[in-house]
């Protein structure tokens, strides 16, 4: 399994990532230019429409050169007309820009869920088949990757599927506005881009810092759970010794080290993110500084001052979303890393398994076998042998080894001293698949898994046409026809999933309802509608 998500989300989608990236380049770019370009013609618009050539600036008067009052507008390159018809045609223009926006994020959300849905879909996949893979002796290790797996795959799977393409949307975004600024004015661009530069830099330090601070809180807190354990095993002596009043100041003097440098940590955090504020503004208000310098020599009019401000806030935002795309992804390394190593694991015993066919008959050995403390017992230096096939009968004491020899041959438990082979083949390397089929164990605990009792009964048995009829027999055999019995009584049929089953059981109620209408006890059976 793929450790890094990145990858995870690539093997899973290739095509929809692609697309996803597709969508950023081809429609998310255009769009920040065309709203740019807008907000460029709007402040325009605004400023310069006045019939008399005239606008106002707070209680300023100022008149504007004629040949702007009367000029015709450019919405885009190449497209011009008339200032009497901008109103209309701006509104007509930003409803269609909102429109194009609202229909491109659904299109991105549509496609982020659905490589998200495959992700969770291999996921479960290769942790199912990574545990069902472990050895008998790694159930421990398979408990804690079946937990990874369970919060690997509740994590926000659109954000999953944005993982790759959301670079591409910020850096277009960020293409378009930083060369939207500069393409207006020089010194507005390189203000921004300054800007910029320091606002990733404290925000890249203040996410190391975050992470940091969530270290050092761990660290108390697990001090403190260490200093609580410790009360809670003392509690007769502090009882005895009358000291309840003396405890909490002991915790508090134990846990003062790890809150103050988990304090120290906190206070550069909040520095940091004044600074992140701070430098969030800076931007815009920096290219807003330029553009006013460059006004002053009519090098800048009011609508390219304006859609540069509005570039350089889309700029500090894709910053913002890139940062929040790295958090997630920063967080989310960890767990696949730890569940890829598990799974890893899992998979290189498994091929270590993968020899060649072990034989089915000869001399099953057994030299000084040990085995760990199990529900069937131990095995302490062990051997024995003989052949096989063969019937053959371990007897002893109650614990005296026999369930543990047995489940030791059947693969249910493993040797951690000693050797066990069949005809010379090391059956530690057998696979658990080859134990069921030839040395199967069938003692032991009795284990139910969800599901109906038919797939119980027959679980591991393939399926035939004629397992239904032999699984009958092994009922009766068992004397379980009464428990079978019970247990269908009481079940439920989904019609949608099993209908000929529906079918048949309408039927059969039909005619008992008829056979008991003949003697006279239909009220014996209660009115029923399929419908309902």
């Amino acid at each position: 399994m793929e450790r890094d998500p990145l990858r995870l989300v690539w093997r899973a989608a290739p095509g929809l990532t692609v697309a996803l990236v597709v969508l950023a380049l081809v429609a998310g770019l255009p769009l920040v230019l065309v709203v740019l370009e807008f907000v460029r013609a709007a402040i325009d618009a605004a400023a310069f429409g006045a019939r008399q050539g005239t606008a106002t600036l707070l209680r300023w008067t100022l008149v504007l050169p004629e040949r702007l009052a009367d000029a015709p507008i450019v919405i885009l390159p190449g497209f011009a007309m008339p200032r009497r018809a901008l109103p209309v045609s701006m509104a007509i223009g930003l409803a269609s820009l909102l429109a194009a926006a609202t229909l491109m994020w659904w299109v991105a959300g549509t496609l982020a869920a659905r490589i998200g849905r495959r992700v969770r879909d291999l996921l479960v996949e290769r942790v199912s088949e990574g545990i069902a893979s472990a050895p008998v002796g790694a159930t421990e290790e398979a408990r804690h990757a079946a937990a990874l797996g369970v919060e690997a795959v509740g994590r926000d799977r659109r954000a999953l599927g944005l993982l790759p393409a959301l670079p591409v949307f910020t850096g277009a975004a960020l293409i378009a506005s930083v060369g939207w600024v500069v393409l207006r004015d020089i010194e507005s661009g390189l203000a921004l881009l300054l800007a910029l530069c320091a606002f990733a830099y404290v925000s890249s330090r203040q996410s190391r810092l975050r992470r940091r601070l969530a270290d050092a809180e761990r660290a108390v807190a697990s001090g403190l759970l260490g200093a609580l354990a410790d009360l809670a095993r003392n509690l007769p002596a502090v009882a005895r010794h009358g000291t309840q009043a003396t405890e909490s100041g002991r915790i508090a003097e134990a846990l003062a080290p790890a809150e103050q440098r988990a304090d120290a940590v906190e206070a550069k955090a909040l520095a940091g993110a004044a600074a992140t504020a701070l430098l969030t503004l800076a931007g815009p208000l920096a290219v807003l500084a330029a553009s006013l310098w460059a006004s002053r020599a009519d090098a800048l009019g009011p609508g390219d001052a304006a859609s540069s401000v509005v570039a350089s806030v889309v700029a500090i935002g894709a910053l913002f979303a890139l940062r929040s795309a790295r958090r997630v992804q920063a967080e989310t390394t960890p767990l696949f890393a730890e569940l890829g190593r598990l799974l890893g694991g899992f998979q290189s015993r498994r091929r270590s398994r993968e020899a060649p066919p072990l034989p089915t008959a000869g001399l099953l050995q057994a030299e000084e076998v040990a085995t760990a403390p199990s529900q069937e017992g131990r095995l302490s230096g062990t051997s024995f042998s003989f052949a096989l096939p063969a019937h053959v009968a371990l007897t002893g004491p109650r614990g005296g080894g026999a369930r543990s020899a047995a489940a030791l041959i059947g693969g249910q438990i493993g040797p951690s001293r000693g050797t066990l082979t069949l005809d010379g083949a090391d059956l530690a390397t057998a696979d658990a698949a080859w134990h069921a089929r030839h040395l199967a164990f069938a003692g032991g605990e009795t284990w139910l898994f969800a599901g109906s009792l038919r797939a119980n009964l027959a679980y591991g048995a393939p399926e035939s046409d004629d397992l239904d009829h032999r699984l009958h027999e092994a009922v009766e055999a068992a004397g379980l026809e009464p428990l079978v019995e019970r247990r269908g009584l009481f079940g439920k049929v989904d019609p949608r999933r099993e209908p000929d089953l529906a079918d048949r059981l309408l039927a059969a109620r039909s005619e008992l309802a008829g056979r008991l209408g003949e003697k006279g006890l239909s009220g014996l059976v209660a009115p029923f509608d399929p419908q309902r």
